[in-house]
Order: C-alpha cells, then sequence, then structure tokens
C-alpha cells in the first residue's frame, strides 16, 4: 500500500474543492436561488390572495345580510300596505268599530262622523281624516285621546278642540280630528307588480 502524501497532493485537492465550491456557487446561483426567489414570490402571492379572498368573503357576507334585511324590509311594508292599512272599505269599517269601541269604553258620546280623505302626493295612499265631535267628562275624554294613540289600528290624533259643554262645567264637548290612511289597491298591486 502506498503513503498517501496531503502535501504533494494540496495542490490538486486546492484545484478540486475550488472546482467543487464554484460549482456549488454556480448551481446556488443560476438553480436554486431563481426558485427559492420563484417559491418566495408564490408565498407572498398566496398570501395576497388569501387576503383577497377574504376581503371578497366578508364583502359577499356583507351584501347577503343586506340583501335579506331589504328583503325583510319590503315584505314589512308590503305586509303593512296590504293588511295594516287595507282597502278603503276595510278601513272604513274597522276605524268606525275601534273608535265606536274606545268611545263606549270611556262613557263618550260621539254625535256624529264625518270623513274626508284626500291622496297623498308621491305615494300610493290615502288620508282618511275622521271628524269626531265628543261629549263627555274631562277625565273620559283625556282617556279616549290616550286610548286613540295607543290603539293599533294606526290612527292619528291631529286637532283636539275642547269646549265647555251645555251643562256648565261636569260635560264637555270636544271636537277631534283623527287620520288614518290606506292604501290605493290599483296603485299599489300596480307597483309591487313591477317591482317583482
Amino acid at each position: 500500500m502506498r503513503n498517501f502524501n496531503l502535501q504533494a497532493r494540496m495542490p490538486l485537492l486546492l484545484v478540486v474543492a475550488t472546482a467543487l465550491l464554484f460549482g456549488n456557487a454556480l448551481f446556488y446561483g443560476m438553480i436554486l436561488r431563481p426558485r427559492l426567489a420563484s417559491v418566495r414570490s408564490a408565498d407572498s402571492t398566496t398570501l395576497a390572495l388569501e387576503a383577497t379572498v377574504r376581503e371578497a368573503d366578508e364583502r359577499l357576507s356583507a351584501m347577503r345580510a343586506r340583501s335579506e334585511e331589504m328583503t325583510r324590509a319590503r315584505d314589512a311594508l308590503q305586509t303593512f300596505f296590504t293588511d295594516t292599512l287595507s282597502t278603503k272599505e276595510a278601513r272604513l269599517v274597522r276605524v268606525q268599530r275601534e273608535l265606536s269601541r274606545i268611545a263606549s269604553d270611556f262613557s263618550v258620546t260621539p254625535t256624529q262622523l264625518r270623513f274626508v280623505q284626500e291622496s297623498v302626493t308621491g305615494t300610493d295612499l290615502v288620508r282618511l281624516a275622521v271628524e269626531l265631535p265628543l261629549v263627555g267628562g274631562y277625565n273620559n275624554l283625556r282617556q279616549f285621546l290616550r286610548q286613540v294613540e295607543a290603539s293599533d289600528e294606526f290612527l292619528v290624533v291631529e286637532s283636539v278642540q275642547l269646549q265647555e259643554g251645555e251643562q256648565g262645567g261636569s260635560m264637555l264637548n270636544l271636537r277631534v280630528r283623527i287620520a288614518t290612511y290606506y292604501a290605493d289597491r290599483e296603485e299599489t298591486e300596480a307597483r309591487y307588480r313591477l317591482e317583482s
């Protein structure tokens, strides 16, 4: 077996080591480094895309919530027009019954009912004003007004005129103007047909 002389082979080893080092540097510079840069770029692109997808999901969720809210509002509005306000005939009957019931509950005597109606500009509504002269005691008249305002029949007290009654101070005359609204059925149905 021959002796391996490191000193004698040192220049050859240095050349081989330098060639390997240069080869590694060349491999890193030409192949590995561009691939690492590409991976880093792909990672940053992936993060940016994930952020964009998250933002789009949040916007989509907000739009769905808004759409559901608008659908509920539209349904509530349609219910308000068709059920609460309903038609002229139904409103007249319900308003007369409600006012008669409240007057009876508080022992207030309506002397006559007078209805005045007018279209509300820019809407499908008709304003129905009820002029109602009443005779009764102060507390009963006050409770009558409070009950009218609390009614589920969508009644609005517009004006009140109080006068002393014929019998002195015990009975009073009260002239009340109460407004309510009803939907112009043809206009409302036409509008919902167009919007649907």
